[in-house]
């Protein structure tokens, strides 16, 4: 990790908890999948990033317009889509 950088791994990954401890920690870049940030714009109005996060990388598959457009919706953050490693 670059110096200075803290990786945060949430002790139960529903969710929830990702919004959440990002909000705590202050994280300012989540990387996930497309299926597990379609779910999180699921959850419900009381969980939040903060205003430290500045990038969410989606990888691992194809972002769909939907998922981006939901999640763009619910939080306000656009994704950025990763391809390859």
């Amino acid at each position: 990790l670059y110096k200075d950088a803290a990786m945060v791994i949430p002790d139960v990954r529903v969710p929830r908890n990702i919004s959440e401890r990002g909000r705590e920690q202050r994280v300012t870049v989540l990387f996930g999948v497309p299926y597990f940030l379609d779910k999180m714009s699921d959850t419900d109005e009381q969980y939040r990033f903060g205003d430290s996060i500045r990038y969410i990388i989606s990888s691992g598959e194809k972002l769909t317009n939907d998922v981006a457009k939901r999640f763009l919706h619910r939080f306000g953050i656009q994704l950025r889509q990763q391809f390859g490693s």
